[in-house]
């Protein structure tokens, strides 16, 4: 999931294995709700936060751009993570003007 900040619009592909349950699809957003707390908490806010479970790892990034919470499968080593989110943030951002409202019209 891919949040640009600026516009309050975000982007995400659709759900799969073993995501395409609306149990499973909730569980993941819980996961990204506890990423996403670490990230905002106004205590000690993180920019980056890496948590791996049985099941997966879960990777959120905040900056004052974008903020991106990505899962991948428990067996990739972080560096990998690192680098797959950095291909999807410059993929998002290159495509940027197909995914999101960028110059909508104002009424």
């Amino acid at each position: 999931m891919y949040k640009q900040r600026q516009l309050l619009q975000f982007t995400a592909p659709a759900f799969s294995l073993p995501y395409d349950t609306p149990v499973e699809q909730c569980r993941l957003f819980q996961l990204y709700k506890q990423i996403h707390h670490k990230l905002h908490s106004g205590q000690r806010p993180f920019k980056i936060v890496y948590q791996a479970t049985d099941s997966e790892i879960i990777l959120g990034w905040l900056t004052s751009i974008f903020e991106v919470y990505c899962c991948f499968t428990p067996v990739i080593s972080k560096d990998d993570a690192i680098g797959k989110v950095n291909k999807v943030v410059e993929m998002v951002r290159n495509e940027e003007d197909k995914l999101f409202l960028v110059n909508a019209y104002t009424f």
